[in-house]
């Protein structure tokens, strides 16, 4: 297996500056690859670019995601869950959760649904309409089994004007501040440099 951030990031591919400047590539992203994702609601592991994920988990230790960066519009995330090397019999499975705000607390947010790998329900999907902005919070709920894996797609794609190159997509652990919180950070600041300036004048005088 952490409020917009400033990005604590890995490039998966390119450089950031070319990151930024290339158009919006398909990219995805293998939870191996980069470490586990993040165990907390608080703290999200933030994706930005990717629109296909895969992961795994166990029981009592979930992963929370950030997507960010994906298209706008309507369209379908779609789940699908197994285990060990595809396994459909292996017994481990749990509920999917997701939310357009910052999760307030584990387990808070829309419920998709459950699923059970050895009964068979492998398969959920979360249907976006036309307000979606591009960015949503998932919560993979893992409350039995030790290896369950899974993986997603969006019906609705980045796409790349160069798709030879490959897509990349930047995987970060920073966390978003909120907004009134920068607020205060930046008065903060403001009063810490008016009472240098004093310190600075008594001395002179």
């Amino acid at each position: 297996m952490t409020l917009r951030p400033v990005f604590l990031s890995f490039i998966a591919t390119a450089g950031l500056a070319a990151t930024l400047a290339a158009p919006a590539a398909a990219a995805t992203v293998n939870e191996a690859d980069y470490g586990a994702f993040s165990g907390s609601w608080t703290t999200p592991t933030v994706l930005s670019g990717a629109d296909s994920v895969s992961g795994s988990g166990r029981q009592n230790e979930d992963d929370f995601l950030y997507l960010t960066g994906l298209q706008s519009g309507a369209q379908t995330l779609s789940f699908t869950f197994s285990g060990p090397n595809g396994s459909t019999t292996y017994n481990g499975g749990g509920d999917l959760r997701y939310s357009f705000d910052q999760f307030r607390w584990d387990y808070d947010g829309i419920g998709v649904g459950t699923f059970n790998v050895a009964n068979g329900q492998t398969a959920l999907s979360i249907a976006l309409d036309d307000s979606f902005d591009g960015s949503i919070y998932l919560q993979f709920a893992f409350n039995w089994g030790d290896n369950t894996q899974y993986s997603f797609a969006t019906s609705k794609p980045l796409v790349s004007t160069a798709p030879s190159t490959g897509g990349s997509a930047i995987v970060s652990a920073a966390v978003p501040l909120p907004a009134g919180f920068a607020l205060l950070g930046s008065v903060l600041a403001g009063g810490g440099l008016l009472a240098a300036a004093r310190r600075r004048k008594a001395r002179t005088a």
